[in-house]
């Protein structure tokens, strides 16, 4: 409560107890026009006291409406550095034990394209989860796809550069992890990652270039997530090195599909 309400209040009360006071001691005579005289003035009392209220009631600061995604969330995205890599290799280790990337080849993809890499970070400003989005050259995709080599296999110089992402019509999304213990944080941060995922596209591509996304799931939760937003298996596992599905989605579905969120 501020000082000019209470102010307010304190003049209020002093005049309902003067009139009290007024009306005891006047004589028996003028207490009846006293009090009608009270009832007529106390409406227009009551209107003005509303009123005040109402315009000196606090009022939340606007805040831009990206911003408030990233208030109601608590997570933000952004392109991760050099220096993030040595942690997103830990990370995959600890999630994806033998089929995590090495750090080594990590650093080569960053080095080639610094834009695929993303951090997810809560609101003190700590690492919570990472997605990488590789643009990769399709001589070496469709090696990939047909299970001729592994992920770890691709090397820095298959990846189109920052300068060439006008020329990528496929995409894929070698990892994403969120570190968060706790069931209903991990689905905000994967819902503010969702929410700024055709701008993380952008980073690596022309959006309306993209034809497909491709993906693998290393977790039965990671497929059961895909798969809610149209991924279906394109290569089995059982016909890959690495003895994991690979899944697809075409662009358009999975834009339309994250709009419904």
């Amino acid at each position: 409560m501020n000082t000019t309400r209470l102010g307010v209040i304190v003049l209020n009360t002093l005049g309902v107890t003067g009139a009290i006071v007024t009306i005891y001691t006047a004589p028996e005579k003028l207490r009846v026009y006293i009090v009608i005289g009270l009832l007529l003035t106390l409406p227009i009392i009551i209107f003005f006291e509303v009123i005040f209220f109402f315009r000196t009631r606090p009022t939340q600061p606007a805040i831009p409406v990206g911003d408030v995604r990233v208030l109601r969330a608590g997570y933000v995205v952004r392109t991760a550095t050099e220096h993030d890599i040595v942690w997103i290799a830990n990370l995959e280790q600890k999630w994806f034990h033998q089929d995590a990337v090495p750090k080594d080849r990590l650093i080569e993809w960053h080095k080639a394209n610094p834009n695929a890499f993303f951090v997810i970070e809560d609101k003190a400003g700590d690492k919570v989860g990472h997605m990488d989005i590789l643009p990769i050259r399709p001589g070496t995709l469709n090696q990939f796809l047909d299970g001729q080599i592994t992920e770890k296999e691709i090397l820095g110089d298959c990846l189109y550069t920052p300068s060439e992402k006008g020329a990528v019509k496929a995409l894929y999304v070698e990892s994403l992890i969120i570190d968060v213990p706790n069931i209903h944080h991990r689905g905000l941060a994967l819902h503010s990652l969702l929410l700024e995922f055709n701008r993380l596209i952008s980073e690596v591509s022309d959006p309306n270039n993209i034809e497909t996304l491709y993906a693998m799931a290393a977790t039965s939760q990671g497929a059961r997530i895909i798969s809610e937003f149209g991924f279906s298996v394109v290569k089995n596992a059982k016909e890959r090195p690495d003895h994991h599905d690979v899944y697809a989605v075409k662009f358009a579905t999975l834009k339309e599909n994250i709009a419904k969120l």
